[in-house]
């Protein structure tokens, strides 16, 4: 009889020393004996869906679009018959501009550049541009010196006529950049 006793009461001490233990995301009961050990696995885990945003930065520079168009020489009065002689010599001083556009985004851009020359003038004066549209590559990371550009020449033909003289100068046209 108290090898019966002795072993059930073994048995309720073995039912005592049960553990509950629990892992990151759950639960287990272990029966654990003294001297033993039990075993919890450890996981790492990358997630990589970070995301990168698009940013868009764009530089535009340009020259002056103030064009110079200089008649120098000489009108000479001739008494004889009231006219002048003109000895004069005309031509654009300054004819040509460049429009730069520059991309350092992280994302390709198309340009489009368009003249659109004023309708309320009639100057005499025409323009155009040697460049008119291309697609600049996404910026490349560390290389700000070499991002990718495109160059357009902007230039103005013909003879001013009597709109054009005065102090200011007149409204020719515009240039519109477009980025998309």
């Amino acid at each position: 009889m108290k090898k019966l006793i002795s072993t059930l009461f073994a048995g309720v001490m073995c039912l005592s020393l049960t553990v509950t233990a629990f892992a990151a995301d759950g639960s287990t009961t272990v029966t654990t004996v003294p001297g033993s050990s039990d075993e919890i696995d450890v996981y790492a885990v990358y997630d990589g869906s970070t995301s990168t945003p698009t940013v868009y930065s764009v530089d535009i520079t340009w020259d002056s679009m103030t064009f110079v168009y200089e008649e120098s020489g000489a009108k000479n009065w001739n008494a004889s018959d009231h006219t002048y002689t003109e000895q004069t010599t005309s031509e654009w001083t300054y004819s040509e501009a460049e429009i730069t556009v520059t991309n350092h985004s992280n994302a390709a851009v198309d340009v489009t550049l368009a003249y659109t020359a004023d309708d309320t003038v009639d100057s005499g004066v025409t323009g155009s541009l040697d460049v008119t549209s291309g697609t600049l590559t996404a910026g490349e990371v560390n290389a700000y010196d070499t991002a990718d550009s495109l160059t357009s020449t902007f230039s103005v033909s013909g003879t001013p006529n009597s709109s054009v003289v005065t102090a200011e100068g007149v409204k020719i046209g515009t240039i519109s950049i477009t980025l998309e």
